[in-house]
């Protein structure tokens, strides 16, 4: 009796190659991303070369109307010199504007990093699923073969499945020729050897998620040591504004990495425990069907 053939689900090995086209993808949109905030950068370093010229027109016009007015001369070019200073320092402070400003190798580290750890996220959400690791049609054509004791049929059917239970039995049932007593402790072995595999899969993920805090630390104490240079160049008397700018460029670091981190673990967690509630249930049916054909072959013999 032959069991009905049933649709099948894209393999593993199909599903590499756009995989990798997604990468790729992924890969060249954050370039463009990096090449579009080239001009912007440049222009926002240019901004405030802009800000001294209105201020010393507005100086100039101050001194020349307190030739004509007397004492009151001197408080007109201090004020026209504070207007300009403070219209240009509440346009820097954004999200964008600091990123601008703090885009060094740091940053394209990191933006590298989030861009292989969404590519890893979204091939994780596609491979690792029920239907593709421990699919039911093989669990139960499995267990169709044994109950039937059709061996020819559960080999081929192993040997065209890449899942998780086929892997595993594929690789141990051939031992029963020359070991059927001792193929339990092979199947284990088996299992442990796959399950391995299929953890690589997102150790990545892991690492990515526990180097961002880190890489956004190390910019942070960079940006400080450029900010606090600066100061000490200027003989201290650099004022709070200049000093808050360069602070908060040096922080915008530390907040890039945390947002590489924060989902790279969360979903690190969320896949780990996937594989391994399902790894977990392809190794126990794994050695419950090898113990059956081992004690069907042992009987028979």
């Amino acid at each position: 009796m032959q069991t009905p053939a049933k649709p099948r689900l894209p393999s593993l090995r199909a599903l590499r190659a756009p995989l990798r086209a997604l990468t790729i993808a992924l890969g060249a949109l954050a370039a463009c991303a990096v090449l579009a905030a080239g001009p912007r950068l440049l222009a926002q370093t240019d901004a405030p070369g802009a800000a001294p010229g209105g201020g010393a027109i507005a100086i100039s016009g101050g001194a020349s109307g307190g030739a004509s007015g007397g004492a009151a001369a001197p408080m007109i070019p201090a004020t026209l010199a504070q207007q300009p200073a403070t219209a240009p320092a509440a346009d820097g402070f954004s999200i964008w504007g600091l990123f601008l400003q703090s885009f060094d190798l740091f940053t394209i580290i990191i933006l590298a990093g989030s861009v292989a750890a969404l590519a890893i996220i979204i091939r994780s959400c596609i491979v690792i699923r029920r239907s593709l690791i421990l699919p039911d049609d093989v669990t139960s054509g499995v267990r169709l073969h044994i109950a039937e004791r059709n061996w020819t049929g559960l080999q081929e059917l192993v040997a065209q499945d890449e899942g998780f239970l086929g892997r595993v039995l594929h690789e141990t049932l051939p031992k029963l020729r020359t070991n059927p007593m001792g193929v339990h402790e092979a199947c284990e072995i088996a299992a442990d050897n796959e399950s391995a595999k299929r953890f690589k899969e997102v150790e990545w993920l892991g690492v990515i998620g526990n180097l961002g805090p880190l890489l956004g630390l190390a910019g942070t104490v960079w940006g400080m040591i450029i900010a606090f240079t600066a100061i000490g160049e200027t003989g201290g008397q650099a004022a709070a504004a200049q000093l808050s700018v360069g602070i908060a460029k040096a922080l915008f670091h530390t907040f890039l990495g945390l947002t590489l981190a924060i989902p790279s673990l969360f979903f690190y967690g969320v896949f780990r425990e996937r594989l391994d509630r399902l790894c977990t249930e392809g190794t126990m049916l794994a050695t419950d069907s090898v113990d059956e054909v081992a004690n069907a072959v042992v009987n028979n013999s």
